[in-house]
């Protein structure tokens, strides 16, 4: 069944969302990234 509120795309989310919450999106994994290379 499909329903009228379709998840929004990558896309869409980069106009809509807060800069915040776009920043954590990015951010987090590429420090993870650099964490994990400078452990490694």
């Amino acid at each position: 069944m499909k329903t009228d509120q379709a998840k929004p795309n990558q896309t869409e989310m980069m106009g809509t969302e807060s800069m915040g919450r776009l920043l954590a999106r990015l951010a987090i994994p590429a420090v993870v990234a650099q964490l994990i290379n400078l452990f490694v």
